[in-house]
């Protein structure tokens, strides 16, 4: 069973007033735990946080993230940060493809803490 982990915390936004406090400590965190409490291993965490956390940047590790995994494997996607709530968010396609070749037994976990 493999462990994988994209990790994203976006504090600072273009918009005025739109800038957060913590989200990159909470990744950190996070990160942390997973290393010292869940058996994640270093090269199985990737971590974006702000200017680097871009729709690309987060698509390519999204990949990256699917890539390989099979049944009963830990994927975890943790965002801290604004999002706007959308029905079909763009950003998760590479999940939705991950389960229709037939993966459905693999964990999958995404966390939102802050969402408008």
């Amino acid at each position: 069973m493999g462990n994988k982990a994209l990790l994203v915390g976006i504090n600072t936004y273009k918009l005025p007033g739109c800038d957060l406090s913590g989200c990159v400590n909470d990744v950190t965190n996070v990160r942390d735990i997973l290393l010292k409490h869940f058996g994640f291993a270093v090269e199985d965490i990737r971590v974006l946080v702000d200017a680097r956390a871009t729709r690309k940047g987060i698509l390519e590790r999204l990949q990256w993230l699917v890539e390989g995994a099979k049944a009963g494997d830990c994927l975890l996607f943790h965002l801290e940060g604004l999002m706007e709530r959308s029905r079909d968010p763009v950003f998760l396609q590479p999940l939705r493809g991950f389960r229709q070749a037939g993966y459905q037994n693999a964990r999958h976990l995404f966390f939102a803490n802050q969402c408008i």
